[in-house]
């Protein structure tokens, strides 16, 4: 079986930045056309849910709210292959199992994807609301700018709408 290649959007769109995820998937839906082979994943809260996601594709380009502590609010990291430890996201989810649990999940038993990108920003807000905050709005495009160039590294087309 042939994997495809997943761009999966994180996050709780209750809680602030903490959906920024979704939110990028959602506008990436929005403006461009992706082939056949290309899944545009609203992971959301999926938890458990997401080793049954990531084990079916390859590449995979993750797209979610880090860790708290992980650096300045608004700040963008791109986190790759044996750097990706899971514990970029610890302390920020809110949802009962996380992706750094799925991940730890994935490397015991030796399932994670060979090749693999976190696209993360640190929030500036995780209060109840559906809006990102005037911080990480003002990074929406620049995390755009970096997805599309982790899928242009890979030889993957993408048209604007």
């Amino acid at each position: 079986m042939t994997k495809q290649c997943a761009v999966i959007g994180i996050g709780n769109t209750l809680l602030g930045d903490e959906g920024v995820g979704v939110h990028i998937v959602e506008r990436l839906q929005r403006n461009y056309r992706f082939a056949p082979e290309i899944a545009l994943i609203d992971g959301g809260c999926a938890g458990l849910n997401l080793y049954f996601i990531l084990e079916r594709y390859d590449p995979v380009i993750i797209i979610d709210a880090l860790a708290l502590h992980a650096g300045t609010p608004g700040s963008l990291h791109i986190i790759s292959g044996d750097e990706l430890t899971g514990k970029e996201t610890d302390g920020c989810s809110a949802h009962s199992v996380g992706i750094g649990d799925v991940l730890l999940l994935l490397r015991s038993l030796a399932a994670l994807p060979k090749d693999m990108v976190l696209v993360g920003i640190v929030p500036d807000s995780l209060d109840f609301g559906f809006r990102l905050s005037p911080i990480i709005s003002g990074q929406v495009q620049p995390m755009e700018d970096i997805i599309l160039q982790q899928l242009h590294f890979r030889n993957i087309e993408v048209t604007k709408r």
